[in-house]
């Protein structure tokens, strides 16, 4: 299935599918400590949420949260996990 991005509502729980909307293009944020977007996995029974958060997914912004940017950050890889300043 493709991965598409979702935009955080701000107020769910951030491991809930409830919480996510669909967007379309790439998210207008980047950088921060506030989730404001991830990439998932398209779901077909809902498409305006996520079929489901996984737990890289998690982590991810786990790591986004505690370190500011982007997740994934290495060289080469596309982030999941987008961010808001706080």
């Amino acid at each position: 299935m493709p991965k598409v991005w979702y935009a955080y509502d701000g107020t769910g729980p951030i491991n809930s599918v409830d919480s996510y909307l669909i967007i379309s293009g790439t998210p207008n944020c980047l950088a921060g400590r506030i989730l404001c977007a991830i990439k998932a996995t398209f779901s077909l029974s809902d498409p305006t949420k996520p079929q489901t958060i996984s737990t890289n997914l998690q982590d991810y912004i786990a790591y986004g949260i505690g370190l500011g940017g982007p997740q994934p950050s290495g060289v080469g890889q596309k982030p999941y996990a987008y961010f808001l300043p706080s």
